[in-house]
This record gives C-alpha cells, sequence and structure tokens, in this order.
C-alpha cells in the first residue's frame, strides 16, 4: 500500500485510508503450527476453491474467502471484535524474531535523520537481534 500512497501522492491524488488486512500474515498468526502460508497451500486446508491459480481474479475471490474464515476463527477463538485487535491481540510481543527478514537501503535527508537512524540501527543489534539485527 505503501507504494500506492506515493504514487497517488507524487500525482495529487487522496492516499488509501481504508484499513488494510494482510491475510498472509494474518494467517501466520492465527496458525504459526502451519508449515506453508501461501495461498494455495491454505486453500487446500481449508476446502477453498482455487481454480487458474495466479490469475487475479480467481485468487483475489479465494483470497477473500479465506478472510472470512480467519476472521470468524479470530473472534470464536481469540475475542477478536475489531480490527485494531488484530495487530494488538492477535500478534505475539516476539513475533519479529520469525518474521520473514528483507533487506532495505535507508536513505536519510538531513542530521536528525541520520541520528534517528542510528537509533534504529542501535535497537536492531541491541533489543531485536535474533539471529540478525532486525528493525
Amino acid at each position: 500500500v505503501g507504494f500506492m500512497n506515493a504514487n497517488y501522492d507524487r500525482y495529487g491524488l487522496a492516499k488509501i485510508s481504508q484499513p488494510v488486512i494482510d491475510t498472509l500474515e494474518l494467517a501466520r498468526n492465527l496458525y504459526p503450527e502451519y508449515k506453508r502460508h501461501g495461498l494455495g497451500p491454505l486453500t487446500k486446508r481449508f476446502q477453498v476453491s482455487l481454480e487458474h491459480h495466479h490469475m487475479a481474479n480467481y485468487d483475489a475471490e479465494a483470497t477473500g474467502r479465506l478472510l472470512f474464515i480467519f476472521l470468524k476463527e479470530a473472534r470464536e477463538k481469540h475475542g477478536i471484535t475489531n480490527l485494531l485487535q488484530l495487530n494488538t491481540d492477535l500478534v505475539a510481543e516476539d513475533s519479529y524474531k520469525k518474521a520473514r527478514i528483507k533487506h532495505a537501503t535507508i536513505y536519510v535527508q538531513n542530521q536528525l535523520g541520520l541520528k534517528n537512524m542510528f537509533k534504529l540501527v542501535s535497537l536492531s543489534n541491541v533489543k531485536y537481534f535474533e539471529g540478525v539485527p532486525r528493525i
């Protein structure tokens, strides 16, 4: 969504303000015991029809059906009744330890940005270190 908002901003359009749910991360938090959380394995596990995998409209329909299943489970098993609780009540405090590692190049614009970046680097090496530094 970030890259979309950046382009909307570039062309003077309104940014996306609706809540966004990442079904992949939601599945990882609801079912940490599963080895695979991709669309194919999840549709098989929950018996959701997935015809023509990797075609946008079919993938979107299957993802929507899985979302309804995930939200029902979040409500029934975890007492989640609103979207804010998905981020606060469902996500474990140490979930960063299991997060997938991604490379990033970060540029700063001024001395304050440089100082803040060094703070983040320090935190990643001290507080959030789990095999590798994490931000």
